[in-house]
């Protein structure tokens, strides 16, 4: 919402259960109405009508699902645009106003002026789409089931533990599967467990899921043999127990009975296998993306995406005492939690996923930490797929050694990419020291040298770059040589070794960097080690000998530095 929407009525509606109160505003501010309204769609109506002679009507409500979902419907079946003011914001926004009454008449009035003054307040009211609009239905019943299923899981859990701390630890965890629930619905608590021959208890567990049912009823043997002290209260949880477990089984059943329900709404949506080709999106991940991000049209980037989804960290800053980044406290609360369990199950079926995990780990980062910056990652991912409407692309693999590659391809310049890629230190530490430097730009190829720095300085835009046969490196690059390609004219000389530059994933920098005495501050001089196996690169005709594939220490320490052209 902007002032470009060129409005000229601006309607703030105080949504009641029983009764509205709509103040409307001109562009100058003045009040074209101000009075209650039952929450009737007749009166609603005429109210929308009688605005709409003004001209273009906005009409802003602070509720937009529930008792606000009436006036939200009558004015789009009018043709009126709707917006929403969140209840946090129109509560700041009363603070700037005169007095400290709180009644719907100025309650309204914020809400129209607030949408007149300060436009970018405002949020965009779902568009109503059936699909949505039946998906948001079902997602808030299925959260209510979750909450219910937790709360008797605990209930249960704390039961036991009161009671029986030996027997919790045993059937507590397996409280979500069949076998637990079966055992505490047939037999009740420990007294009853006791009283059951061991074959009947065999029995009910295999009935109920046979995988393990036999290390299952002699862990819960060997449970009961532990404690021999009966608890006061014992009987009465006796009793509660069964009817406990009957209704998580009840529970249960229902999400998953709705879980169908919403699978079939998601696959309905034409995002659904956009969002569910992404490693550790399910479909109750997938609903609650849908509606809550939607297609990503309202967010302008990825960073824009991940502050709203409290995935972006918060800075700090006043002064000179207080200066940093902490995690988002705000957000929404639902799009995080979905997001974060999402990246907790990529740990074992994405490797990408595991390998950006254990290196947050690496870091010194918690778990929690890992999973966020995780989370962070993924949303990148989330917002170009729904941005280009793509699935999910796995990253392209890349040998993490040598070793990896047959004979034939092993000494080719790519897999000399890929090989010093790698994290082993052995690919970096076997003899063989070069010291390479970047030279300034100089027109005669027998002066030119293996350009590898850290910095792009010492050219100017008209040298930089293969002009006059020259290449330079970007920061961490390697050359990839092809052959050589003489020249016409005999003036020039042979030609010179092609050179175009790939990345690795490992900078070729594990030594130390300084300065060079004899160049400009922007030449560096850096020190790497190769592997044995890698050529090095000479152009021919050089007065420090013939090109040749042989490592060798012969590079000269001292060698000549042309003229420096600064930027």
């Amino acid at each position: 919402m902007n002032n470009d929407l060129g409005f000229d009525v601006w309607c703030g509606l105080d949504v009641g259960k029983q009764a509205h109160h709509a103040c409307a505003l001109d562009v100058t501010g003045g009040k074209v109405f101000d009075k209650p309204l039952p929450q009737d769609q007749t009166k609603l109506e005429d109210l929308f009508g009688g605005l709409s002679e003004h001209g273009r009507v906005l009409v802003i409500v602070d509720q937009p699902n529930t008792i606000g979902a009436l006036p939200i419907s009558v004015a789009r079946s009018m043709g009126i645009q709707v917006a929403y003011l969140p209840g946090l914001a129109m509560r700041r926004a009363a603070d700037l106003y005169p007095g400290n009454a709180k009644t719907d008449a100025r309650d309204a009035f914020v809400i129209a002026d607030a949408a007149r003054t300060m436009p970018h307040t405002l949020r965009r009211v779902d568009l109503g789409e059936e699909t949505l609009a039946e998906l948001k239905v079902l997602v808030g019943f299925d959260e209510d089931l979750a909450a219910e299923a937790t709360r008797l899981s605990n209930r249960i859990r704390g039961l036991l533990t009161q009671i029986h701390p030996a027997l919790e630890r045993v059937v507590g965890p397996r409280l979500a599967t069949k076998q637990g629930l079966a055992v505490i619905e047939q037999f009740g608590g420990p007294q009853g467990i006791s009283t059951a021959s061991k074959t009947k208890l065999l029995r009910v567990i295999t009935k109920a899921n046979p995988r393990h049912a036999h290390n299952f009823a002699d862990a819960i043997t060997e449970a009961l043999s532990e404690q021999t002290v009966v608890v006061a209260g014992t009987a009465a949880a006796e009793q509660v127990l069964p009817k406990l477990a009957a209704s998580l089984r009840q529970t249960l059943d229902q999400r998953s009975e709705l879980a169908a329900q919403v699978e079939k709404v998601v696959d309905a949506h034409p995002l659904a296998e956009v969002l569910t080709s992404m490693p550790g999106v399910g479909v109750r991940t997938a609903a609650r993306i849908l509606l809550d991000v939607g297609d990503a049209s309202l967010f302008p980037t990825s960073g824009h995406l991940a502050a709203y989804a409290g995935l972006a960290p918060v800075t700090h800053r006043s002064g000179t005492s207080i200066r940093g980044e902490f995690p988002a406290r705000s957000g929404n609360k639902h799009l995080k939690r979905a997001l974060f369990l999402s990246s907790f199950a990529t740990l074992r079926s994405d490797p990408a996923s595991r390998a950006y995990y254990d290196r947050k780990r690496t870091q010194g980062k918690k778990h929690n930490a890992a999973l966020i910056c995780l989370s962070r990652r993924r949303v990148d991912v989330l917002f170009a797929m729904l941005k280009n409407q793509g699935p999910y692309r796995p990253p392209p693999t890349r040998h993490r050694n040598p070793s990896q590659l047959d004979e034939k391809h092993r000494d080719t310049p790519s897999s000399v990419g890929h090989a010093l890629a790698s994290r082993t230190p052995t690919s970096l530490n076997t003899p063989g020291v070069l010291r390479l430097r970047r030279l300034s730009v100089n027109r005669q190829p027998n002066r030119l040298e293996v350009p590898l720095t850290q910095r792009r300085a010492c050219a100017t835009p008209k040298t930089r770059g293969a002009a006059a046969g020259h290449a330079y490196a970007r920061p961490g690059c390697i050359p990839q040589v092809q052959p050589a390609r003489e020249t016409t004219k005999k003036s020039q000389g042979p030609g010179l070794p092609q050179q175009r530059w790939m990345r690795p994933r490992l900078s070729l920098n594990p030594g130390r960097v300084r300065k060079c005495r004899r160049a400009c501050p922007r030449m560096i001089s850096t020190k790497v080690r190769l592997p044995p196996w890698m050529p090095v690169i000479r152009p021919r005709n050089t007065p420090f000998g013939a090109y040749s594939e042989e490592p060798s220490h012969c590079w000269p320490s001292r060698p000549s530095f042309g003229g420096c052209s600064r930027l």
